[in-house]
């Protein structure tokens, strides 16, 4: 008998104008970008230049156009973060 033990890394949660906000299990390494693409991408109404990431008590402002164009890093997203994409302001 083999047994085969996968330890929960946690989930982390993502909401706002994306296309499918929700809970989401982390497995190895993702990237706030990784994470955004995986609830679906942005909506047409996503204000991509000030991402929320919420870690315990810390509220991080990320502009996810400079991430994508290589100019800030992108950050590792852990257990129980929450990013929230706002909408933007026509």
């Amino acid at each position: 008998i083999d047994v085969i033990v996968v330890a929960d890394a946690g989930s982390y949660y993502v909401r706002g104008e994306v296309k499918h906000p929700g809970s989401f299990k982390i497995s190895g390494d993702i990237t706030l970008v990784q994470a955004i693409t995986t609830a679906g991408g942005y909506t047409d109404f996503a204000r991509r230049t000030k991402v929320k990431l919420i870690r315990g008590s810390r509220d991080l402002v990320f502009d996810l156009d400079r991430i994508e164009e290589g100019e800030d890093p992108d950050p590792l997203i852990k257990a129980n973060d929450t990013i929230i994409v706002p909408r933007r302001w026509m």
